[in-house]
């Protein structure tokens, strides 16, 4: 079965919800307390192999519709926190490829073949890190109980082009916000979503529980979840239109709250324990990142410092610094992370960030050096090693770049960001073989696979009679092919 008739909806969190917040379909009674048997989480429907390929396919189509937020510190801890909940998950073998849309609003989803997506705002808006855990540990256990396979039975009696024309409106949910998603659900998929919506919910009923029980195993805290509904409830206008993206695509009704509250209660509360200083400062990022003026954000970390408790003044300090940085203040910027970096200097955002200040001054190997210096410590670690590639190619090192971006490339493979830089590296060296396949793979994970097998076959032309360097691109070309009817919206 070709996986385009396989896919038909992410999961519940996303196209069936979506139109569920319209108003299309019963509220779950309040006294439902006891969950239905769903069937057998391990469903053998769909093989975790397909669902990975499957998986693999949307996510490049995404890429494709998107525009993401691309920083490596904030997607290096995005990353931790996700794996971390995830070994405490029902999750088998936990193998993730999260990416973060460029987007300001708290939302999140999760694909079969463990894709997961947030929007920055997640990190941004949550009012705790056990809030935005809490979110995280919902969509992972969507994963883990594959609600996708066991709902594909009664999905798979439907017409094929109804579930094509679901698929494109499942894109149009996760890129373009939750309110355009339903409406483009609605107009396709009326008929279809109202005979799912009961399971749907029972789907998110369930990766509430489920997810109540990961936050306990990992540590954090499982009333977030009802803490984390409330506050969005409590924030809501009036008109559904103006809805949050989050309550757009995963609605919450005083049902949802009073039962999730209620199993809260039953699991056991961790030790009070404060937000993380890597949660603050990768919070106090983004903060400078989505601020309309650099001016007004400097001002604003100003005065909160003047009136913050010392626990919070470190992240309110790198916060000063990075929007100093961004108002092209740079020796201001630099002394206002002095004080952070003195007292915590092996802090890799600090470090990271001092280097982001140095290559705005156009100081690139002073730069490069203070990284490089930080990958002795923490071997491999993606935003020191992705900013002090950008550095070494700045001060015309491109082979101690390329070191860096090679290694990379062997670990975050489908990341396009590395292999961006990786072909800029090439071509600084002269490895206009290695230039064409690294754009291949660029093309190829934003959906292009017309223009990554011509950058392939380029390749394969410069490469002649060099069998070693043709062979690889042949292969890969031929992997490539393989996928192209993988999942066709």
């Amino acid at each position: 079965m070709r996986l385009t008739a396989l896919l038909t909806r992410p999961l519940a969190g996303l196209a069936l919800l979506a139109l569920a917040s319209a108003g299309t379909g019963p509220a779950v009674a309040a006294n439902d307390a006891e969950l239905p048997s769903l069937g057998d989480a391990g469903s053998g429907i769909v093989s975790l192999e397909t669902e990975r390929r499957l998986g693999a396919a949307w996510l490049r189509a995404l890429r494709a519709q998107a525009t993401l937020y691309q920083d490596p510190l904030v997607t290096d801890y995005a990353e931790n926190l996700a794996y971390r909940l995830a070994s405490h998950s029902d999750l088998v073998e936990p193998r993730l490829s999260l990416v973060i849309l460029n987007n300001a609003e708290i939302n999140a989803f999760a694909v079969p073949g463990g894709v997961m997506g947030l929007n920055a705002g997640l990190l941004l808006n949550a009012g705790s890190e056990d809030e935005a855990a809490s979110v995280i540990a919902h969509e992972l256990a969507h994963l883990s109980q594959r609600h996708y396979a066991r709902s594909l039975d009664t999905q798979r009696r439907q017409q094929p082009l109804a579930l094509t024309a679901l698929l494109a409106s499942i894109l149009v949910a996760a890129t373009v916000g939750g309110d355009a998603g339903a409406a483009a659900i609605a107009g396709t998929q009326a008929g279809l979503l109202q005979n799912q919506l009961a399971h749907s919910r029972d789907h998110e009923r369930e990766a509430d529980r489920v997810g109540m029980q990961t936050l306990a195993r990992a540590s954090f805290d499982p009333q977030a979840m009802p803490a984390f509904f409330e506050r969005l409830n409590r924030a809501a206008p009036l008109d559904p239109d103006r809805y949050p993206e989050y309550l757009r695509t995963h609605p919450v009704t005083e049902a949802r709250i009073s039962d999730t509250r209620n199993r809260a209660r039953q699991l056991p509360v961790p030790p009070l324990h404060a937000d993380s200083l890597d949660f603050l400062l990768v919070r106090a990022r983004l903060a400078v990142s989505f601020a309309r003026d650099p001016a007004v954000s400097v001002a604003g970390f100003r005065a909160a410092l003047a009136d913050a408790a010392a626990a919070q003044q470190p992240a309110l300090r790198y916060g000063l610094a990075l929007a100093l940085l961004r108002a092209e203040r740079h020796a201001e910027a630099l002394q206002a992370l002095a004080p952070l970096r003195s007292e915590a200097p092996e802090r890799i955002a600090y470090r990271v960030t001092e280097g982001e200040i140095l290559l705005a001054m156009d100081q690139p190997a002073q730069a490069a050096e203070l990284l490089t210096a930080g990958l002795a410590v923490a071997p491999d670690n993606y935003p020191l090693a992705m900013t002090a590639a950008q550095a070494w190619l700045r001060a015309r090192r491109a082979d101690r770049a390329l070191a860096l971006l090679e290694r990379q490339a062997l670990l975050r493979r489908e990341d396009p960001v590395v292999w961006q830089a990786l072909a800029r590296a090439r071509g600084d060296t002269g490895d206009i073989v290695g230039v064409h396949a690294a754009r291949a793979e660029v093309l190829f994970l934003r959906n292009q696979p017309d223009q990554a097998s011509e950058q392939l076959e380029l390749g394969i032309g410069k490469a002649g009679e060099d069998f070693v360097r043709a062979a690889p691109l042949h292969n890969r070309l031929r992997e490539m092919q393989q996928t192209r009817n993988d999942f066709k919206p």
